[in-house]
């Protein structure tokens, strides 16, 4: 009797030249379309540049110089063939019992074909930033080959033998070598781990196991499972199909991400899904038992919308200034989060008017008029009653709006709320007078409820003089006695009839 691993992996190990590594993941070069490809998100996470480039490109100088001195050559580049994913995921869909699980991977099986007609063979798994920075700027004449020893500071060398003649060179860039040198670089071997048999989600598990990078964090780890929300953001923020500009448009100009949050831990991702979270139950700490329930793949689809929509109205009729090279809009990605936190107020009807996104026309106010409550409340000056002497030096008191800054847990997050919808009920008015917003024909009443509360009365309800109607002349309107987004309705008992005359000149 045969024992067997369940669910096991396996690798086909094969030896590639550097060269030819370089040109199947080059799309363009010398003719040649790409053919290892890299699936962001499903089977890789962000380019991680500034550990790569940190320090002058230091930790690229070592590792290509450790590839041409030979002793990198061990570090495996792992790869799955494109048909192996796709026979994965088509087993997954036989599986699946859930509609919503099924249209996600129908729409992932989709997107690989895409990739697949486009010339790509193999996904990268496992070596993508080795690949991206020392090896192909190398090829590129983009990077020049030198190590600076980190205590003598002086530059190492790389020894050659040519006709039993020894020489060594500190530096070089790629264009500069002899056709021979050239050659010997470019016959370096190293490995190619081609994955031959296993599901998708083992790929994906071994490839967080044993990535040679830096770890993953908890929430690249939950974003890289296949889930409705991962491929709606991750196809949001790329550069194919379905990407969304605005998303990245705003995101650069949000200052002070790092940590979890910088762009390389897939910052921008964990932003838009705290987003979605707070748009889902009001929360910003994600839930994943919640993002990732494929059950609620209608609710988090609305929610994703109205995220999106958010940053399509940020970016909306240049407002605000998104160019390259000024300063950031959004201070931090608390302001950001407030922010949208104050939309939602306004969405919500907890302000007394319930809006959507198509009503708001001048965003850049709302905005303003925040970022100055905001302001005012950090000056200690003017607002010493919310500050306290802690050794010496003024900090916020507990339960204010600067301490509440701080922290995300539904209690303290509560207090952001309470401060956010007073600070719209105190604008409200000021916002609605100065035509900030304009409420849509969500509010118009169809002709057959119209001609209904004209002919129910000859009377016009807004006239000095309580003039009666002429149908025949007069330009009839109907208004809303109750005001519509004051949370009047259009049912014909909250309906009136006038003329525009009376209706414009009135005081409501």
């Amino acid at each position: 009797m045969a024992i067997v691993i369940k669910n096991a992996i396996t690798y086909l190990p094969r030896d590639i030249k550097l060269w030819d590594l370089y040109l199947l993941g080059s799309k363009g070069k010398n003719s040649v379309q790409a053919s290892v490809g890299v699936r962001r998100g499903m089977l890789q996470r962000k380019l991680q540049q500034d550990e790569w480039r940190y320090n002058e490109n230091q930790r690229v100088k070592e590792y290509l110089f450790s590839l041409v001195q030979g002793s990198a050559v061990t570090d495996s580049f792992m790869i799955v063939p494109i048909e192996l994913v796709l026979s994965s995921l088509r087993s997954k869909l036989e599986d699946a019992v859930d509609n919503s699980e099924k249209e996600t991977i129908q729409d992932t099986i989709q997107d690989i074909k895409t990739d697949s007609e486009e010339g790509v063979e193999f996904y990268l798994l496992d070596g993508q930033n080795r690949l991206e920075y020392p090896i192909k700027r190398f090829f590129e004449n983009d990077l020049q080959f030198y190590l600076t020893n980190q205590i003598t500071k002086k530059n190492k060398s790389i020894g050659f033998v040519l006709d039993d003649k020894k020489y060594s060179k500190e530096s070089f860039n790629y264009k500069d070598l002899s056709s021979d040198e050239k050659s010997l670089i470019e016959d370096i071997e190293v490995i190619f781990a081609i994955g031959r048999e296993g599901e998708i989600d083992e790929f994906i598990d071994d490839l967080i196991d044993d990535n040679s990078g830096e770890s993953w964090n908890d929430f690249e780890r939950a974003v890289t499972s296949l889930r409705t929300i991962n491929y709606l953001v991750n196809t949001s923020l790329s550069k194919g199909k379905g990407n969304e500009p605005a998303f990245t448009q705003v995101l650069k100009r949000v200052g002070k991400l790092s940590g979890d949050y910088h762009q390389e831990k897939k910052g921008y991702h964990k932003i838009i899904c705290e987003l979605i979270q707070y748009d889902l139950n009001g929360h910003l700490r994600l839930d994943y038992s919640t993002i990732l329930d494929e059950t609620k793949r209608d609710k988090i689809q609305t929610s994703f919308n109205n995220v999106k929509s958010f940053f399509r109205l940020l970016t909306k009729d240049k407002q605000f200034n998104w160019s390259k090279g000024t300063a950031n809009v959004f201070a931090t990605k608390e302001m950001l989060r407030n922010f949208f936190m104050v939309i939602e107020v306004l969405r919500s009807g907890s302000a007394g008017i319930k809006l959507n996104f198509d009503d708001i026309k001048l965003v850049k106010t709302i905005y303003d008029d925040f970022e100055k409550f905001d302001s005012e409340k950090r000056d200690r000056n003017e607002n010493s009653d919310e500050y306290m002497d802690a050794a010496g030096q003024l900090v916020p008191k507990p339960n204010t709006w600067i301490w509440a800054q701080k922290d995300i847990r539904e209690e303290v997050l509560n207090i952001r709320k309470s401060n956010i919808t007073q600070f719209v009920n105190d604008h409200i008015e000021s916002w609605e007078t100065g035509h900030v917003f304009k409420r849509t024909d969500r509010n118009e009443v169809t002709p057959n409820i119209r001609n209904k509360v004209i002919l129910e009365t000859d009377e016009d309800y807004y006239s000095i003089h309580g003039q009666p109607l002429n149908r025949f002349v007069d330009d009839i309107e109907v208004d809303h006695f109750d005001q519509f987004g004051r949370g009047g309705s259009n049912d014909i008992s909250n309906l009136i009839p006038t003329t525009s005359e009376s209706n414009t000149a009135r005081v409501k």
